[in-house]
């Protein structure tokens, strides 16, 4: 075994530029199905080889995929778009990062996880707000979810939610991006310790973007969200910025 990783880090560091070694180490992680050490010594070897674990805000990237930039707990990765599947309520985005951690977000909020200490296993979602008219009117919006956790299987969690516009947080995770050029909505779950959610736009700066349709549609702001926070259960949160970031937009 120790001859075989030898023999792949230095193949791989001979014949590959950093982004394709990534992303062959990240079709080979997703074939390791094993528990045994020597499958976990290879995982470890291929995520020393994966610079965006490193940096993922200085890792080249392969124009071809579509990446986020994850933070969990405050340990950044990038995370890259598996597939995305259709569905009624809006299409679901299946991300993966090369520890086998797998986000499924809808409307750019989290439905289901994978790989994580704590993971929703199943949700379900009733009377969500669409960003567009979230964009358009200022009015705070409700909406209902029902959620199932892992590990223990605890289920049917029920959690009443209402989001509105907000003012730009004095702390992110954000990178290369000024949050007081954003447009914010949180989100809070009614009668829970679960931390609330949040969400940017770019577009507009909050003062505009109070003033309307008009002020969105010069904008062009963009019908999800380039930024969330959400957390899972009280002591596992994480962030997602879409990835490598854009600079805002001129209002």
């Amino acid at each position: 075994m120790t001859h075989l990783i030898s023999m792949l880090q230095t193949s791989l560091r001979r014949a590959l530029s950093c982004t394709t070694a990534w992303v062959l180490a990240l079709g080979l992680v997703a074939g390791i199905t094993g528990c045994s050490s020597e499958s976990q010594s290879t995982l470890q070897l291929l995520q020393a080889l994966n610079p965006l674990a490193a940096d993922p805000t200085l890792a080249p990237l392969a124009p071809k995929f579509r990446y986020l930039r994850v933070t969990v707990n405050e340990a950044p990765s990038i995370w890259v778009l598996g597939y995305i599947e259709p569905d009624e309520r809006g299409p679901i985005e299946v991300w993966y990062s090369t520890r086998r951690e797998v986000l499924r977000l809808q409307n750019a909020r989290v439905i289901g996880s994978a790989g994580l200490a704590v993971n929703w296993v199943r949700t379900t979602q009733e009377d969500v707000p669409t960003w567009e008219a979230l964009l358009d009117d200022a009015t705070p919006r409700r909406w209902h979810r029902t959620r199932d956790l892992m590990p223990g299987y605890r289920y049917a969690f029920d959690d009443r939610l209402v989001i509105a516009r907000s003012q730009a947080p004095l702390g992110t995770a954000l990178e290369t991006l000024d949050a007081s050029t954003l447009v914010w909505f949180e989100e809070r779950v009614e009668g829970s310790d679960l931390p609330g959610a949040r969400f940017a736009f770019e577009g507009a700066s909050e003062r505009d973007a109070a003033s309307g349709p008009a002020v969105r549609a010069r904008a062009a702001a963009p019908a999800n969200p380039l930024y969330g926070e959400q957390c899972l259960s009280v002591s596992l949160c994480l962030t997602w910025q879409r990835w490598p970031p854009t600079a805002p937009a001129a209002p």
